[in-house]
């Protein structure tokens, strides 16, 4: 039961960006803009965990990629916890299409 809010979670990560790479207008917008867009579709999802400081730009063949790279950590029981290391990307622009 604990292991599901982390996959809720990384699901609504991973359906804002398929979200945001079928949009046409991110293509052409600054990596600023397009952060912004991200974290409000997650607001919309109650995610917690994902941090600005856990999104990254890159230039890949005169496209962005957006990068996500977070990790959620949960108490099981007693001294031990649970650990969720989660990566998602998507592409705006460039040769790909998206």
């Amino acid at each position: 039961m604990k292991l599901f809010p982390m996959y809720q979670e990384f699901f609504a990560v991973k359906t804002a960006l398929s979200g945001l790479s079928a949009d046409p207008e991110t293509a052409v917008q600054s990596p600023e803009q397009i952060k912004e867009k991200f974290f409000k579709r997650l607001y919309v999802s109650y995610s917690e965990n994902v941090k600005p400081q856990n999104v990254h730009f890159e230039n890949r063949s005169g496209a962005q990629v957006m990068k996500v790279d977070y990790e959620v950590r949960k108490p099981l029981i007693y001294n031990l916890d649970v650990v969720g290391k989660f990566s998602a990307e998507a592409t705006f622009g460039g040769k790909s299409g998206n």
